[in-house]
Formats: structure tokens, sequence, C-alpha cells
């Protein structure tokens, strides 16, 4: 469903949130996640200014992995974290030490909302390597709204 952006103060409609909502559902999301900690066994709750809260692709990117996935109609996002674990250290290239503990995603097309991915198949085409911010500094909309 496309989302219509609305002034503040405007009253949204069924499809549509105002800015100061986008804002908040940010700040819901930095207040209520939590980390676990290298050196601490209780959860370290995130902090807007050093973990990732967006993650940017360009058009040419989706549209990259979209021509990639022939016969796709859908994206389903996974949410997840870089870490060092025997499978994310054997299982992909190295992570810069700046994106361990660092939120990601992995873009899967789908087709009639099933992934395009077979775990027997030598080559699936699918997309990770989004520009996360932080770090570096994001330039986002919702940033300069945020609460630590």
């Amino acid at each position: 469903m496309l989302l219509t952006i609305v002034k503040p103060g405007e009253k949204p409609e069924a499809a549509s949130i105002d800015f100061p909502t986008v804002v908040d559902l940010v700040q819901a999301f930095i207040d209520r996640t939590y980390k676990k900690s290298d050196t601490d066994p209780a959860p370290v709750k995130v902090d807007y200014q050093s973990d990732s809260h967006a993650i940017y692709y360009s058009k040419a990117e989706l549209d990259k992995l979209f021509a990639a996935n022939t016969g796709a109609d859908g994206l389903r996002i996974y949410i997840g974290m870089h870490e060092h674990t025997v499978q994310q250290d054997k299982g992909m290239p190295k992570r810069l030490e700046k994106y361990i503990h660092q939120h990601t995603v992995v873009l899967v097309c789908t087709k009639n909302k099933a992934d395009m991915l077979d775990p027997n198949q030598s080559v699936n085409v699918a997309m990770e390597e989004g520009e996360i911010c932080p770090p570096p500094p994001c330039q986002t909309a919702v940033d300069g709204a945020l609460k630590p």
C-alpha cells in the first residue's frame, strides 16, 4: 500500500500518516530495541547516534535486483544484525568493524508472496549491502527530531 505523508496538523486519511508519526515510529524502534553486549550479559539499549536505524538503496540498485529475479512481483525485507558468528564469518565477506552489531536488511524478491530463494541452487540473487546510517551520519528527514 502506498502511504501518503501529510503535513503536521492535517487529518490523515486511510492510507496516510503525518510526518511527526513517521518520527514517532522510528523513535519507538530506538526506544524499544535492545542489543546483546559482548561484555555484559544484560541487554543494551540502542543509541540513535551510533546504531543503525535506516538503510539506503538507490532506485538503480533495486531495479537491478528485480531485473536479476525474472518474474518477481514483490519484495520481502528480512531484518538482521551483523555479528562475528561462525556462520557470518564463513558465509559472507568480512565486514568492517563499524558494521558489527549494526542492524541490516536482506532484500529478497518474491513471486506470489513466496521467496525466490532456492537453497539447492548455487546462485540466488538478493541484496544486503545497503548504506546503513549511522554510521556514517544520516541525512534522513527524521534525524533532527529524534531524542537520545
